[in-house]
């Protein structure tokens, strides 16, 4: 009795210091999920933002393969099962996070090259963090990782490390990048979607790509070309006495607008005071 008062006792004091009730984990009411939040009745899967635009169908017949392979982990995906190195059924949460990370993987995937990663105007493509990953999945790091790890094993998922070199103090320092993520036709085979679809989208997706592209370098010209005319125009070509004598000219001509507007300014108040005194 005085060992049971005693465990109650750093109980209540564990609960006042932390703010939090480790009495329900103790007595075992919840044993699901290894205290992550999982609830295997109600997966969390992946939600598509609404500001984001519709991805293409066939990512999208993925995204929906991987929400039936966590309630038939026997149908789908078999080289995970493979990889595992395990006969026994995987578990409800870690299918939960690796069903998630896909989706994430997926949502994020450029069908033109099945790169994951968000395309920028200065950067080219940024590659997505780890961290970014499973924010976006709404799960912890540590699980992301290994579900990562797991579509590396099956096969599904070419990652390419990267890193860079700054100098600090004289020294080297070698700063880790987000790594190159890519997706296999077998990601999208395991997913039973047919190889020559794939295929065919990823030939329109390249279409698509190359004539925003062109696009683009199109208007940077443009816009380099009338850069160029403004440019001749403010100083034409020749030595630096030329383009000297033209900023003279230029500053010139501020000058004598700038006397003008003055003068004008003169006349109107001087006629202002001659009506003023014509009233008086």
């Amino acid at each position: 009795m005085q060992e049971s008062a005693l465990v109650m006792d750093c109980i209540d004091f564990i609960k006042k210091s932390t703010g939090k009730d480790y009495s329900s984990r103790r007595a075992g009411v919840v044993r699901q999920g290894n205290w992550c939040g999982h609830n295997p009745q109600s997966p969390r899967f992946f939600q598509k933002p609404q500001a984001h635009k519709d991805r293409p169908k066939i990512l999208t017949w993925a995204i929906d393969a991987w929400q039936r392979f966590y309630s038939l982990p026997t149908s789908y995906f078999k080289e995970i099962r493979m990889r595992r190195n395990s006969t026994r059924q995987q578990r409800s949460e870690a299918r939960e996070a690796l069903a998630s990370i896909s989706q994430v993987l997926l949502h994020y995937t450029e069908l033109a090259t099945l790169r994951v990663g968000v395309p920028h105007s200065s950067e080219g493509f940024r590659s997505l963090t780890v961290e970014f990953l499973a924010d976006k999945a709404g799960i912890g790091l540590k699980r992301a990782q290994r579900a990562i790890k797991l579509l590396v094993r099956a096969g599904y998922l070419k990652m390419i490390e990267r890193f860079d070199v700054k100098q600090e103090g004289g020294k080297e320092r070698f700063i880790g990048l987000a790594a190159v993520k890519c997706l296999t036709p077998a990601f999208f085979k395991a997913c039973n979607i047919n190889l020559q679809a794939l295929s065919a989208q990823r030939g329109l997706a390249r279409k698509r790509l190359n004539k925003r592209r062109s696009t683009f370098i199109a208007n940077a010209q443009e816009s380099q070309a009338a850069a160029r005319n403004l440019l001749d125009f403010i100083a034409p070509k020749g030595n630096s006495k030329t383009h000297i004598d033209v900023m003279k000219s230029l500053l010139k001509a501020e000058q004598r607008t700038e006397e003008q507007s003055r003068e004008k300014e003169r006349k109107r108040r001087e006629s202002l005071k001659h009506r003023h005194k014509l009233r008086e």
